[in-house]
């Protein structure tokens, strides 16, 4: 019994490994590889020049931190990013921050409400110096965000 096992599956083992699978998008000629370089230079082409928009938009003005939960914002001259709870909620508001790098202290209340969203948000920002608690890295200013009812502290820094 066992050896009429063994045959069979040997003999199945040999006749699968010797299928041929034919590939429809193989291309078969010069000008059929050539084509499909071109298409596929051009299609990369378009995505760097798309991402490229979306990242050339506005270098950030103040960039700033915390943990537990970890968090993430990035202030340009009129938007904020907002990255909370270790990246599972996000917040975009659109907002003049052109005065946040220069005021020794920052303090701005936002509320925004549209037929989609309802947004409270609650910033300070304070000259004074802070240490990251992951890093330990020594920031020149201490950050407090609070947005629905929970309050996010961090350090911040001036993106150069």
């Amino acid at each position: 019994m066992k050896l009429k096992f063994f045959i069979a599956a040997s003999i199945f083992a040999v006749t699968s490994c010797n299928e041929i699978k034919e590939e429809d998008n193989v291309p078969t000629s010069k000008i059929e590889i050539l084509t499909s370089l071109e298409e596929t230079e051009d299609s990369a082409k378009k995505e760097i020049s798309e991402s490229a928009k979306i990242i050339a938009v506005e270098k950030p003005i103040l960039i700033a931190r915390g943990t537990e939960p970890g968090w993430y914002a990035e202030f340009t001259k009129g938007h904020l990013r907002l990255l909370l709870n270790n990246g599972e909620d996000s917040v975009h508001l659109d907002h003049d921050f052109a005065s946040i790098a220069t005021e020794k202290i920052y303090k701005s209340a936002i509320v925004e409400k549209s037929d989609k969203v309802n947004i409270a948000i609650g910033i300070t920002i304070e000259n004074k110096e802070c240490t990251e608690g992951g890093s330990g890295e020594k920031r020149d200013r201490s950050i407090t965000i609070k947005y629905n009812n929970a309050l996010y502290k961090g350090c911040a820094y001036l993106n150069k």
